[in-house]
């Protein structure tokens, strides 16, 4: 009776383990690089973030609600000069304001 006990434990434990690493995954893979590397430079990346999922969604929470402007205001001022001079158009859409707004009236 143990055994078999023993034996499911492990397997719910086996089957908790690779779901975890899984969820794990496709919460990494959905994070852009930008975030993926402000998440690796976080201080507990290595010891509390790397593998743990729950972790991973407590960070990415901590990152979206602009924790960088709030701990480093000059870095939050650079990135948004930066973001401000790399702002352009994408090349598939037209330059001409009217071209835009034709399909609309």
């Amino acid at each position: 009776m143990y055994q078999s006990l023993a034996d499911a434990y492990v397997s719910r434990v086996g089957e908790y383990k690779k779901q975890k690493a899984q969820v794990y995954a496709l919460i990494w893979g959905r994070c852009s690089t930008t975030l993926q590397g402000k998440i690796r430079g976080m201080e507990n990346f290595e010891q509390d973030i790397k593998e743990q999922p729950i972790e991973l969604i407590k960070a990415i929470e901590q990152l979206s609600i602009n924790y960088t402007a709030k701990v480093f205001p000059y870095i939050s001022a650079a990135e948004a000069h930066y973001n401000l001079l790399t702002l352009r158009q994408k090349d598939e859409k037209s330059t001409t304001i009217g071209s835009s707004l034709q399909g609309t009236l």
